[in-house]
Formats: structure tokens, sequence, C-alpha cells
């Protein structure tokens, strides 16, 4: 029943559109009534930007930077990786940086072709906090590769990650001060480029990055939205994500899975000065 009231529903918000689509097209024609349309939706999409530029200077709710003393809430990490020799041994170097410890690392070698594994578990001196995982399935994506892992973590805390991220040594540490504070359920952190000086797609790469993190997620932030989700540098409560059965097999599963924490309910919040 709530479903089907939802669905109502959304007809009936719809409806006054149709009829008004149905009134400009019998005045106008239907191809003038979709230029007009697709016109005033592009015009909207602009001032969107300028908008959320203004409300990203608002003040916005402080979240922790700082861990409480006695919390130590266990982290887990997932990194998906395919054919990722070249950068996983990178990823795994720089977890064992960590100024916070409390964490357990899964590397999720997928459908491999390359030494991924073998980089990885040579780059994690047998520390055992580093588990390398290899699947190997048909038609496999990214959220395959997480969900298969998801049921092993052991921590409070699941956090995401691509492993061509660099990431600063104090991370770990600020995210799980971001979650001493109850009411966050999950985060998105801040995305970075790490190579900007490396020509114009590289520097164009790190402005597109910039907007979406320090304008986009700061500016709904500060307006009480939930942030959206990068895909990588995105940490959640574990009973939220086994609650939303992991990730879908989506093109971008990143922004379905944003889209599913909001309509049951759940906030992404913005972590600002933290990045990949």
């Amino acid at each position: 029943m709530p479903g089907r009231r939802r669905r109502w529903r959304a007809y009936a918000m719809l409806a006054p559109f149709v009829l008004a689509f149905a009134l400009a097209s019998s005045m106008f024609g239907p191809v003038s009534t979709l230029s007009l349309v697709g016109g005033a939706a592009v015009a909207l999409y602009g001032l969107m930007w300028p908008f959320l530029w203004v409300a990203s200077w608002r003040k916005r709710r402080r979240i922790p930077y700082d861990v409480p003393e006695g919390y130590r809430p266990l982290i887990s990490v997932l990194a998906p990786a395919r054919n990722e020799e070249l950068v996983v041994g990178q990823m795994v170097t720089q977890m064992l940086r960590q100024t916070y410890g409390h964490w357990e690392l899964f590397i999720i070698a997928n459908n491999c072709t390359d030494r991924t594994a073998e980089v990885a578990r040579d780059a994690s001196q047998g520390d055992p906090r580093v588990i390398v995982l290899e699947y190997t399935f048909e038609n496999g994506m990214k959220a395959d590769a997480l969900n298969r892992a998801l049921p092993k973590v052991n921590g409070e805390i699941v956090v995401e990650f691509d492993t061509d991220n660099g990431i600063d040594d104090d991370y770990m540490e600020r995210v799980a001060a971001a979650f001493s504070d109850s009411s966050v359920e999950a985060v998105q952190t801040q995305i970075l480029s790490s190579n900007s000086h490396e020509g114009l797609l590289a520097l164009l790469q790190d402005i597109e990055y910039m907007v979406y993190s320090e304008i986009f997620n700061r500016g709904r932030e500060a307006m009480g939205l939930s942030s959206s989700i990068g895909g990588t540098g995105f940490a959640i409560r574990t009973p939220i994500i086994r609650e939303m059965n992991g990730w879908s097999r989506a093109l971008v599963e990143d922004f379905e899975l944003f889209t599913r924490l909001v309509e049951s309910g759940h906030k992404v919040s913005y972590l600002p000065y933290t990045g990949v």
C-alpha cells in the first residue's frame, strides 16, 4: 500500500505538467513546445550553479575533526581493483602510513589478468589488516566486487575507494572523527586531483572535482540537503549499507545508491578538508 500511495502521488504531481504541455502543444505545436521546455531546463540547470556557489559560503553544521578519546571504531575499506598493478601498491602503502590504525583493507581483485593481487600482497608486508580477495565472474561490474566483499567486513564503518586514489596520512582519523557524531550516517569526502600540473586535461579534471566538492556538495550541505556520492572517498555506517543491500549493478552505481539512501530517509554529509 505505501508504494501504491507514493505512485499515485507522483501521478498527481505529474498531471499538471502533462496538461500544460498538451495545452502549449495545441497553441505552438509539439516541436516548438519541446524546444521551449528544453531551453527552460538548460536555463534552470545553469542557474543552479551560482545559487549553490552562494549557498556554499553559508555556515554549515560542524562535523567533528578530532577523534574523541576512547572512540576507536573499526573502519573497513573496500577497494575494487581490475588490472591495477601499477597503482594498487601505492594504495596499500598509503593505508599502512595512516595515523589512525584501527582499520582493515580489502583489495578486491576483480577479473584481473595482471599482477594486481600479487603486488597488493607484496606491498602489505604481511600486515594482517590487508586482505586480498580474488574474484572472477562473468560480466562483472564494480558493484559485484563491492557486494562480494561486503559480507566479510568486520568494521562499524565501510569506506569505498578506487585503488588509484591518493590519501593523506590522517584520512582515516578524519573519517573516524566524523562518525563520532551519532547523527552522521554517511559522508562523502572531498575529491581532488593529484596531477593537475601534468597538462590541460588533468587541470580541467581537477577543476571539475573542485566544483563538485566545494560548490555542489558544500552548497547542498549548507542548505541541509544530502551530499551526492562520488564513487570514491565515500563512507557509511555498516548497518545502513547492509540495510540497502549494498550496491546495485547500475551504470552509475554511486548515484543509484545516493538515490536509494535519500529515498530511504538517510543523509550523506559532506566532509571537507579530507580528500582523495
